[in-house]
């Protein structure tokens, strides 16, 4: 019998803080946020009526992410001002102006995904909770508010293990492709390994149990910002 219907996807609507995505991806792990896997893990379970994306990117370190933002949405505001007080402040306080206003004029928006972890937003998200929203926050291990991570209907981790994981295969995925003689593959291994750690300073004891996992990954292209 042919279903006639399908469970309807609930509206959602995301706000995402980009400084406190970046760098704490950044600086902690070298890492970059990876946006597009983000947003198709959302999209699986609602209708995402946009991604508002906040931040400075007037700054050097941040600016060359601008292109990869705008490849996902044209939502992004930047945040940059002229004031002597920190400026993720004046994000978190434009984000949180955003937030209450979508709550006042878009009726229709049944789940709230904010990403961020700074303790600063516990009070909007019980706001949106008295109103029968549900608040999806996404967040990085170890740089979460716990009392933010408490108030939120649910929380999404990202994976950090598991980019590390994709980024140093292809890292020595790459390495192996560029070693002249192809002939020992575990020599080749080996040898890429030696070459990632010298180059990442990452200890050549995290690659130990890598050569069957990163073989069968067979990605060797790095991925591009």
């Amino acid at each position: 019998m042919i279903k006639l219907f399908r469970n309807k996807k609930k509206k959602a609507i995301a706000f995402v803080d980009y400084e406190y995505w970046f760098y704490s991806c950044k600086e902690r792990f070298n890492l970059y946020p990876n946006l597009q896997r983000w947003k198709d893990k959302i999209t699986k379970r609602f209708e995402l009526k946009d991604i508002m994306v906040f931040g400075d990117f007037s700054h050097e370190n941040i600016a060359g992410d601008l292109h990869k933002v705008r490849s996902i949405t044209n939502t992004v505001i930047e945040t940059s001002n002229t004031f002597m007080r920190k400026k993720k402040d004046m994000t978190d306080f434009i984000m949180l102006d955003y937030i209450y206003q979508t709550l006042e004029q878009q009726k229709g928006i049944d789940t709230y995904i904010l990403f961020t972890g700074d303790g600063h937003f516990q009070t909007v998200v019980k706001c949106l909770k008295e109103k029968k929203k549900s608040v999806i926050v996404c967040g990085i291990e170890d740089s979460f508010s716990k009392q933010l991570r408490d108030t939120a209907s649910e929380v999404i981790m990202v994976d950090i293990e598991k980019e590390l994981f994709e980024r140093n295969c292809k890292m020595v995925l790459n390495s192996m492709a560029m070693i002249e003689d192809q002939k020992d593959l575990l020599a080749n291994f080996l040898q890429a390994v030696e070459n990632v750690s010298k180059a990442s300073n990452i200890p050549e004891e995290e690659f130990g149990k890598m050569l069957v996992r990163a073989l069968k990954l067979g990605c060797g292209e790095t991925e591009r910002r």
